[in-house]
C-alpha cells in the first residue's frame, strides 16, 4: 500500500513519526524528505549525488512506498520530487525541503507556496472534472473556476470558463510503468485572463497521470508527473 510520508517504509520509522508528531515543522520535514531523498540516491543530503528527480526508478520508488510526484518548473527549469505528506479531505499536500509545497485538489494544482509567485487557492465547484475525478466521459462540456490574480498581496477574485478538447488515447511511460491515458487539453479564459492546461488522464476513472498548468502569469506553468499515486 501506498502511504503519506507519514508512514513510510524508512529505517528510521520511529523517528520520522517523532518528527510527525510533533508538528510538522519545516525542519521536521527537511529531516524527513533528507531521509527519503538519501533513500532514493545515497549521499544527496550531503550534496554529492546528482538531483534524483531526474535519475529515480521504478525499484526506488517502490522501496520508497509512499506516494510520489515529479515536479518541473517552466520558468527555471528545475525538476524536483515532491511527497505526499497530509490530507485534508480532497486536498493533499506534497512538500519539498524548505517548506516549499503544493496542494492537489484531485488533480487540479488548487494552490503552491515556495515556487516563485505563489498560487492562491483556487476555488472549484463539483461538476470540475479535474478537481474530482471522474470518467471522461462524464466530463462535462465546460466548467468554471475562481482564481486569484496578483503581482503581489491580496488579489483580484476571477472567475474563468473552461472548455475541453479530447484528444487520441494512447500509453504513456512514466518510470517504467506504462499507462492508457487519453490526452484532454482545457483551454480557460476570463477578465483579461487566458490559458491552456494538457492534461493526460487515465479515460475510465479520470485519474490524471501528467498534467501541465498554468499557475499565474508571473509563476508561469507546472509540469507534474505521478510517480506513484496515493492509494
Amino acid at each position: 500500500m501506498v502511504r503519506f510520508l507519514e508512514l513510510a517504509r524508512l529505517q528510521s520509522a520511529t523517528a520520522v513519526a517523532a518528527i510527525v508528531l510533533a508538528g510538522c515543522s519545516s525542519n521536521g520535514k527537511d529531516t524527513v524528505l533528507s531521509a527519503v531523498l538519501n533513500e532514493v540516491v545515497p549521499g544527496e543530503e550531503t550534496g554529492q549525488a546528482s538531483n534524483p528527480a531526474e535519475n529515480i526508478t521504478r525499484a526506488q520508488i517502490n522501496r520508497l512506498g509512499v506516494a510520489l510526484i515529479r515536479v518541473h518548473e517552466t520558468k527555471t527549469a528545475d525538476q524536483n520530487l515532491l511527497v505526499a505528506f497530509r490530507q485534508s479531505g480532497p486536498q493533499v499536500t506534497y512538500v519539498l525541503r524548505s517548506d516549499r509545497r503544493l496542494v492537489m485538489h484531485g488533480g487540479l494544482i488548487q494552490s503552491t507556496y515556495g515556487f516563485g509567485h505563489n498560487l492562491a487557492p483556487i476555488g472549484v465547484r463539483d461538476q470540475d472534472p479535474i478537481a474530482f475525478p471522474r470518467p471522461v466521459k462524464h466530463w462535462p462540456a465546460f466548467i468554471l473556476r475562481d482564481y486569484e490574480v496578483s503581482d503581489r498581496g491580496a488579489g483580484e477574485p476571477t472567475t474563468v470558463s473552461c472548455g475541453f478538447s479530447f484528444g487520441p488515447i494512447g500509453v504513456l511511460d512514466i518510470v517504467e510503468r506504462d499507462v492508457v491515458v487519453q490526452t484532454v487539453r482545457e483551454t480557460c479564459s476570463g477578465k483579461g485572463i487566458e490559458f491552456t492546461n494538457r492534461y493526460d488522464v487515465d479515460p475510465s476513472s479520470g485519474a490524471i497521470w501528467r498534467s501541465k498548468q498554468w499557475t499565474g502569469a508571473a509563476q508561469g506553468p507546472l509540469t507534474y508527473e505521478v510517480l506513484e499515486p496515493l492509494d
